[in-house]
């Protein structure tokens, strides 16, 4: 949207900031535990694994450690330690190629 507009990012996020507060726009909030089911799903992972991730995120949600964070980024890092439980993923990077995220490190270290 920067090229095409031609306002920076502060600005932009500035008045879409504004534009929601001033129109009280409700923006939906994207739950991790979807994030997990799919990734999960893409990825092959166990049922058990799935379900012991879902797990952890309830107790994390619980004590509000997730909010503010990128649900994908999360849901990935339950399936990852609910993987380590399970003895499923005995890779740090195995779930990175179904992330779909624009920041994992997986490439770097394939």
């Amino acid at each position: 949207m920067q090229k095409v507009s031609g306002v920076n990012r502060r600005n932009l996020t500035k008045y879409y900031r504004l534009l929601i507060k001033e129109f009280n726009w409700q923006i939906p909030v994207v739950d991790p535990t979807q994030c997990v089911v799919r990734i999960a799903n893409n990825a092959g992972v166990s049922e058990k694994t799935k379900r012991t991730a879902i797990d952890i995120l309830h107790k994390v949600k619980q004590q509000g450690f997730i909010d503010g964070k990128d649900p994908t980024s999360v849901a990935a890092a339950a399936i990852y330690i609910a993987g380590k439980k399970t003895a499923v993923l005995s890779d740090q990077f195995d779930a990175g190629p179904y992330l779909e995220t624009k920041n994992h490190f997986s490439s770097q270290y394939s």
